[in-house]
């Protein structure tokens, strides 16, 4: 029946635009966690002030500490800049105003706290690999649906006929007759 083909055309279509979308997101995050990882350590404080991409590891002071969620932190030899780290937890009970704690920044912002992943931490917020899978799945179901679509389309329903009806095999090609 057209209709099906027509239901299956557009459901294909839709769902393969979805897994597109999908692998197509993912790509940037996957982009941050590789150059994350690979960020060679940062020669001095100034790099990391300037927003250099590399990772700098060392120790910050925590000027203030938000209602939402963040700390305000100084690095010593910093310039007075004042970075903000966000941790995924509540950071006025591990955080207190003149604490000194260990950090790390990458590009200009801080992605570990106390040994703590903030929130702007690329691994932290890696999510390209469930996008991806969801970007797969996608494709494949939409590509199936269309390629169902298009023949359900090309071989419609004949007057009382099967639909789609699997191949058998006749008992005269065993009999030779």
């Amino acid at each position: 029946m057209r209709f099906e083909a027509v239901v299956s055309l557009f459901v294909g279509a839709v769902l393969l635009a979805g897994g597109v979308v999908s692998l197509y997101a993912a790509i940037p995050n996957a982009r941050n966690v590789i150059a994350y990882d690979s960020a060679p350590p940062c020669a001095s404080v100034s790099q990391a002030v300037a927003a250099a991409d590399c990772r700098f590891s060392g120790v910050a002071s925590v000027t203030f500490v938000d209602y939402d969620n963040s700390a305000r932190l100084v690095l010593p030899g910093g310039s007075g800049r004042v970075f903000v780290g966000r941790p995924p937890i509540d950071a006025s009970v591990f955080f207190q105003s003149g604490q000194t704690v260990p950090v790390e920044l990458w590009r200009g912002v801080v992605t570990q706290m106390a040994g703590i992943q903030t929130r702007d931490n690329p691994e932290l917020t890696d999510n390209w690999s469930t996008t991806s899978v969801l970007g797969v799945l996608l494709t494949v179901i939409g590509v199936g649906l269309l390629v169902w679509g298009v023949r359900k389309w090309r071989r419609p329903e004949e007057e009382g006929g099967q639909t789609m009806a699997p191949l058998a095999v006749s008992d005269a090609l065993f009999h030779g007759q």
